[in-house]
């Protein structure tokens, strides 16, 4: 093969990794990053089919596989093996690269009459992969769980309130518990406060569920800043201060809602807009 087409392959493999960037960068976040591992795996696995129809030989097949990854595998792995807990996010999208690739090979190998299928089973994997599979990476970042369900034995904690008191779960024990995760530097838990709040109304005068907000609190809070700020947004839902320097509850994200179940285990750790669909299914 003239080196004329090893500079081809080399141009599109940039031009469609650049083509990829806006997916993951301008439509922000998680909603980018689906949509961008759609992209590049579909276009990588054609494209390397594509490509290996221009080679005569097993050296030639290993040139231009190995010129379709090289960019991104030169990019990518310095990224993530640098930074890996901070680029968690755009991981999957990033492996759907060279997913495309391994496909489009295993392809390109088979007899004509089995390329269909194959196709058809490797579509239908990155679909799912993007709207399924995706929002449980994206929770296992989040909470450290593909699904919120978890099932672990709830720490005996004791949290103050405003007054300073010292509050223990244990006189809430036979009650469903639900506990709202937070601090003060999070926009996104102050944006779900008004659910929160209007779970807490609908459930205040059940003698079955407690419900409580839990403040982390910050180096930079006085004592009172969490109690001050829920009091001047007029919430009516209790608030309990957590002891920075425990953290027997495993939260690594805000906003974090726990349920402890009636027997005293801690059964989901998720977003507190699946919290009526767990209490639906106690």
């Amino acid at each position: 093969m003239k080196k004329s087409k090893y500079f081809i392959i080399l141009i599109s493999s940039i031009v469609i990794f650049l083509l990829a960037i806006p997916f993951g960068a301008s439509l922000g976040g998680y909603g980018g990053h689906h949509i961008k591992l759609v992209f590049v795996s579909l276009v990588y696995c054609f494209a390397t089919i594509y490509f290996l129809k221009w080679t005569v030989s097993r050296r030639e097949i290993f040139y231009v596989i190995s010129i379709i990854i090289l960019f991104p595998l030169c990019t990518y792995v310095p990224i993530h093996a640098g930074r890996f807990n901070d680029t968690m996010l755009s991981f999957p999208s990033t492996l759907g690269h060279f997913y495309g690739v391994i496909i489009g090979v295993v392809i390109y190998n088979l007899t004509p009459r089995y390329r269909p299928y194959l196709a058809g089973v490797f579509i239908s994997s990155v679909i799912w992969l993007a709207f399924y599979g995706y929002p449980m990476w994206i929770n296992y970042i989040n909470f450290h769980s593909f699904t919120s369900n978890v099932h672990f034995a709830a720490p005996d904690y004791k949290f103050t309130n405003d007054k300073g008191d010292t509050i223990s779960l244990k006189h809430d024990r036979g009650k469903v518990i639900i506990l709202d995760f937070w601090n003060t530097s999070c926009g996104v838990c102050f944006r779900k406060f008004p659910i929160l709040d209007a779970l807490y109304k609908k459930h205040k005068f059940s003698s079955k569920i407690s419900i409580y907000s839990v403040n982390c609190p910050l180096k930079r809070d006085a004592r009172d800043t969490s109690f001050q700020m829920i009091k001047n947004l007029n919430y009516s839902f209790p608030v309990l201060k957590a002891n920075p320097s425990k953290n027997e509850f495993q939260i690594y994200f805000f906003p974090t809602v726990v349920i402890i179940n009636k027997k005293g285990f801690v059964i989901y750790k998720g977003d507190i807009e699946k919290v009526e669909e767990v209490l639906a299914r106690m």
